[in-house]
């Protein structure tokens, strides 16, 4: 999944304008939206192996249908599509495998290694798609997106707890976890967030809501637990004054913390804002506070 996306820009940016490749991806992203919870509410009737095949051919043959297209706009969003309709839901299937496989002591810590090597995956498969087209051109992209979402499958079901497993009955609703007022409201909240424009807008000094989170984390958090905290603070001076401001709510609380520049010019179009007239550069940096026993 993570070098599919850019399989089918790098393929509709030779093939049609951008502004059609740009929307080749929203309507593969918007496939992935509506057709996600389908495969995942199949699997729990019907297993893994079958949901796992079916879905992972539909999305091959959408990729297939975009390389083989011609170039025909019609034909290259209808593959994608197919291709965003049916990719198999091997994330949640391998989370419902974890308290199978692992103690029940160790269930958190496999969800965080699985969290992790999706990342990883994320990072690591828009690396292939570039090889791929630059080996064989923009439609050995798509078929080796294909191909290695096949293999991933087959590789999968190769494991006997995959064949095992078998879905646990249980009331369903059609909002699922959003029956949970807590999950609702910070769904919501994220909906709310993304609709705003990214990066700063309230200069160099603006860190309400950092600290505000670092207030919660000095007041709730638990013995053991960690807050990492990511956020752009402006340079002025080289210096930085959001370090300066995380200090006062952590000192006297007990817990440790460290703080690290990540990058050190980040939302550079920023400062062209009157607010950042005396800023030199933004940074990405992040705050690591731990609380002992």
């Amino acid at each position: 999944m993570g070098a599919a996306p850019l399989a089918l820009l790098l393929f509709a940016r030779e093939s049609v304008s951008l502004a059609v490749a740009g929307a080749l991806v929203a309507v593969f992203t918007a496939g992935m939206a509506a057709g996600a919870p389908v495969p995942a509410r199949a699997v729990d009737r019907w297993r893994q192996p079958p949901i796992l095949y079916g879905s992972a051919l539909l999305s091959a043959a959408g990729y297939v249908v975009v390389a083989l297209s011609g170039g025909r706009a019609g034909l290259i969003v209808a593959g994608a599509a197919l291709a965003g309709l049916g990719p198999p839901p091997m994330e949640a299937c391998l989370r419902a495998l974890w308290p199978d496989l692992v103690p029940p002591s160790a269930v958190h810590a496999a969800y965080a290694l699985d969290v992790a090597l999706q990342e990883v995956i994320f990072v690591a498969g828009p690396l292939v798609t570039p090889a791929a087209v630059a080996i064989g051109g923009p439609t050995a992209g798509l078929l080796t997106a294909a191909l290695l979402q096949l293999a991933g499958v087959i590789a999968f079901v190769r494991v006997p707890a995959v064949r095992r497993w078998r879905g646990r009955p249980a009331r369903r609703h059609w909002l699922g976890p959003l029956r949970e007022h807590r999950l609702a409201v910070m769904v919501t909240g994220i909906l709310i967030d993304r609709s705003r424009p990214t990066g700063r807008d309230g200069g160099p000094d603006d860190h309400e809501h950092s600290a505000a989170i670092l207030d919660q984390a000095a007041a709730h958090l638990a013995p053991h637990g960690s807050l990492v905290l990511f956020t752009s603070t402006g340079i002025v001076g080289g210096r930085d004054p959001f370090q300066r401001a995380a200090a006062e709510p952590l000192t006297g609380t007990g817990l440790a913390w460290a703080y690290h520049e990540v990058d050190s010019d980040v939302f550079g179009e920023q400062l062209d804002g009157p607010a950042y007239a005396d800023t030199e550069r933004i940074a990405l940096v992040m705050l690591v506070a731990t609380r002992g026993r």
